[in-house]
């Protein structure tokens, strides 16, 4: 799997070799604030303070996340059978996030976002995310697909369809405390690397956007292939 992902590095640089298992990482107290921290918000000390941890304890897990010899790899299974991957690209030039999408567990991905460096996104929709959180089994196991997916979110609509409320449900069902408002608007609004976008169906009735760094935009300059839209598309309908 990932297998023309891979073929995007250079000879000497093999990924498959380094990517581990993500998921032991998230039941730990720091894992979200460094989850967050490296993607998209950058008040430490309002995470910290949410999820009663320290900044050493944030620092630790940080290094875990970015360690050049063992890439976190979070699969999350999609309601119509196919998965993203959530994969940190510890690769020392060029680190940062990827967001992959196959149709197909075992089929071709597709990068529909990228967070750190040349920043890609954004990737979904809020009732796309919303879909594939509640593919999960109970409340916090789509509280962690929402929020493991959330930093690609863009959505100018977002807050009018309850996201924000949404998200602090989840930090809550993740062991966040206290006022949660600021975060969860944050994580829904102030996305680090790119604008919310407008989001609708084109002619041919593929979910796209306009963000201007999006792989999702057909005008953009980072589009994905048409047939490669409609995959992604047709995957994420809710």
């Amino acid at each position: 799997m990932h297998g023309d992902y891979f073929d995007g590095f250079p000879d000497d640089v093999r990924p498959e070799d380094h990517l581990v298992d993500g998921f032991p990482l998230v039941g730990q107290a720091a894992f979200w604030p460094a989850y967050f921290l490296n993607q998209s918000i950058e008040e430490q000390d309002l995470l910290c303070r949410v999820y009663s941890v320290d900044a050493e304890s944030v620092g630790q897990m940080q290094r875990l996340l970015s360690d050049p010899r063992a890439w976190p790899r979070f699969d999350l299974d999609l309601p119509r059978g196919g998965r993203i991957t959530v994969i940190f690209r510890n690769y020392a030039d060029d680190p940062g996030v990827d967001y992959l999408l196959a149709a197909e567990p075992d089929g071709r991905s597709v990068r529909i976002s990228a967070l750190g460096g040349d920043a890609e996104g954004p990737g979904i929709s809020w009732p796309e995310l919303v879909s594939v959180a509640d593919h999960g089994t109970d409340p916090r196991e789509g509280a962690v697909r929402l929020l493991l997916l959330a930093p690609m979110l863009g959505d100018a609509d977002a807050d009018e369809l309850g996201a924000t409320a949404r998200v602090v449900e989840s930090l809550r069902l993740t062991g966040a405390t206290g006022d949660l408002g600021e975060v969860a608007r944050l994580i829904v609004a102030e996305n680090l690397d790119f604008e919310p976008a407008s989001w609708e169906p084109d002619d041919d009735d593929v979910n796209v956007c306009d963000g201007e760094s999006s792989p999702r935009n057909p005008d953009g300059v980072v589009s994905l292939k048409v047939d490669e839209l409609l995959m992604v598309s047709s995957a994420l309908t809710p």
